[in-house]
């Protein structure tokens, strides 16, 4: 036993020594976002959705795993939630609706969400610390940002690697996300582990000895099955991944006349996410039924740039989006465009040019160049080819099938190996370049800065947007304090009522695009998910004093246990007037109450 702990410290010794650097940055970005987790009202940059997880958590570990169909359910802890399916309620149900094929749903059916098990496992043992659920992200992040430097390390070397390590890091994509609790942190770290372990596996492959590597195949599938319960944004990025490194294989070894393995293998990597794919629809069946499950997945599909409507344009700038997010340039674009950066452009480029195109040529140039002088750079470290344009195509085809989901700045990870990889082989060339800077010609000397330059300005543009973008906070440690008082002010049963002042102030113009999304009677914002998490009670949100007695009449007569009403709003003319009308509806009611700068009064529970 001795021995084999002896080995393996000696191993682990020599794998912290030859990757100090990287060993030295995950010790510091662990510190960093520990320490920015600390405070209970500090949230990540995705504060809704990490809401969103822990008010599921919440019911799948006090009622059963099973008893929710393993579904998102992004309400507060309570019974009376199952009345929100109902006609008459469901504008308070928060389950995302894709489409108008189907009314507003209490669950969520869109994404898988298995992710939750973790957390709903921790609470079942007691565990409820918020802190303690983000370390928990945290842990998993790091744990696939090092997936992510050994996979790049394994196709060039770690000084490439660390560099594109680094640029990685200090980009909003990751470091605004690395504490998020829903499935990012995960699908990182099952994503880039596939990409590592099938390149470790390429390139000790043997077909002869197809047998003894059977392990790699089955942990791979079983990494890309798990990933395919976890998220649907990098599962045909995953598998076009797969499926190109075999053909790469293949081609390599000029065995291509071997169809039935390269069929069977193809077909091995496809049924992962297909299987996925298929207890998902189960899922969604056992809760919505078969005929309505197939309506929500058609209203998801097209809701995600599918629709015949979509033109040319829109759908290529989210193909190719992720390139642009994880550079940071095009947020950077309009984040700098009121200081005069859109009249630069304007100088060179006429607005006519849609930055889609601008950036899509320069793409196609850079790529042509690198094909056009692959042969000189021979002495430099390059990647190989085939390896990078099969990184360059993984992520088109996610967005491809998913255009829209291209938008999203955080679908930047999917083009972080190519454009990390890009970026430190510049860096390092470089680097390796000045060292012979004497015997460079002044073109050379010219070109060798150019790319200095490009590295750090991208650099500095990752940074600043970090900077520029604080994580929000949540509510106030007032409000907090509020919630907690709301939570023990009665055992049994019970639900806030919630209508503040800036509720009845929407537009007729956000008014209609509530109508189109979710609700007009509905005040769904991320916000006042975190009020439901802290209350752990059923919160219904309103924008007119008169839909929340309408509802509360309706929930008192249809309810069929005793419940407890807390009635809150920031404002004494909406509270007194809520008061009123209830009481003209002869409604048990307790004294208006002022708590921490909240109005509030109780209904007392009528018995059904």
């Amino acid at each position: 036993m001795s021995d084999i702990l002896n080995r393996l410290f000696v191993s682990v010794k020599k794998i912290i020594t030859a990757n100090l650097p990287f060993v030295i940055l995950i010790a510091i970005l662990f510190g960093y976002l520990a320490v920015r987790a600390l405070p209970e009202n500090r949230w990540n940059g995705w504060k809704c959705c990490s809401t969103q997880v822990l008010l599921t958590a919440r019911f799948w570990a006090r009622d059963g795993f099973f008893n929710h169909y393993l579904l998102g359910l992004n309400q507060g802890y309570g019974k009376i939630i199952r009345y929100f399916d109902e006609p008459e309620l469901q504008h308070h149900a928060h389950g995302a609706v894709a489409s108008n094929l189907l009314a507003q749903k209490l669950y969520y059916t869109h994404y898988p969400v298995f992710y939750i098990a973790p957390l709903a496992l921790m609470m079942k043992l007691g565990i409820d610390s918020l802190f303690i659920f983000k370390l928990l992200a945290i842990i998993t992040s790091l744990a696939g940002l090092a997936f992510f430097y050994a996979f790049i390390k394994s196709i060039s070397n770690k000084f490439i690697a660390f560099i594109a390590t680094l640029y990685f890091v200090v980009s909003p994509v990751f470091i605004g996300n690395a504490d998020i609790l829903e499935y990012l942190p995960m699908e990182d770290v099952l994503g880039f582990s596939i990409m590592f372990l099938s390149i470790f596996f390429l390139n000790r492959l043997k077909l002869k000895k197809f047998a003894y590597y059977k392990t790699y195949f089955a942990v791979i599938w079983v990494f890309s099955f798990l990933l395919s319960l976890v998220s649907y944004n990098s599962n045909i990025f995953i598998f076009t991944w797969l499926a190109g490194l075999t053909a790469i294989y293949f081609w390599r070894e000029n065995i291509f006349h071997k169809k039935i393995i390269f069929i069977f293998l193809i077909a091995l990597w496809a049924s992962a996410p297909i299987l996925g794919f298929a207890i998902h629809l189960i899922q969604n069946a056992a809760y919505l039924g078969w005929s309505d499950m197939w309506l929500d997945i058609y209203g998801t599909y097209i809701s995600a740039g599918n629709s015949v409507r979509l033109d040319l344009l829109t759908r290529t700038e989210g193909m190719i989006r992720p390139f642009f997010s994880i550079t940071g340039i095009y947020n950077f674009y309009t984040l700098m465009a009121p200081y005069g950066l859109s009249k630069i452009k304007q100088i060179f480029l006429p607005n006519s040019i849609p930055l889609v195109y601008i950036f899509s040529f320069l793409i196609i140039f850079t790529i042509a160049i690198i094909v056009k002088i692959r042969k000189k750079l021979n002495g430099l470290h390059w990647p190989p080819l085939s390896i990078m344009l099969l990184l360059l195509a993984a992520p088109l085809s996610q967005t491809f099938f998913l255009p829209f989901v291209g938008y999203r700045d955080y679908m930047g990870r999917l083009t972080a190996p190519f454009v990390g990889i890009v970026i430190g082989s510049v860096a390092y060339n470089a680097f390796l370049l000045l060292k012979e800077q004497n015997y460079l010609t002044l073109t050379k000397r010219f070109f060798l800065f150019t790319a200095l330059v490009i590295v750090a300005l991208l650099f500095i543009i990752q940074i600043t947007l970090s900077l520029v973008n604080p994580l929000p906070t949540s509510l106030s440690n007032s409000e907090i304090r509020f919630t907690q008082y709301v939570k023990n002010i009665t055992a049994g049963e019970k639900a806030v009522f919630m209508i503040d002042k800036k509720d009845i102030s929407v537009d007729d113009k956000e008014l209609e695009m509530r109508k189109a999304y979710i609700s007009s009677f509905n005040y769904f914002i991320g916000d006042y998910l975190i009020w439901a998490y802290y209350f752990d009670m059923p919160l219904l949100n309103f924008i007119k004093t008169d839909y929340l007695v309408k509802d509360l009449l309706f929930l008192e007569k249809r309810a069929e246990f005793p419940f407890t009403v807390i009635v809150t709003s920031d404002n004494k003319v909406l509270i007194d007037e809520i008061y009123q009308k209830l009481r003209a509806n002869q409604l048990p009611l307790k004294p208006v109450e002022i708590i921490e700068n909240r109005y509030l009064f109780i209904v007392s529970p009528s018995i059904p």
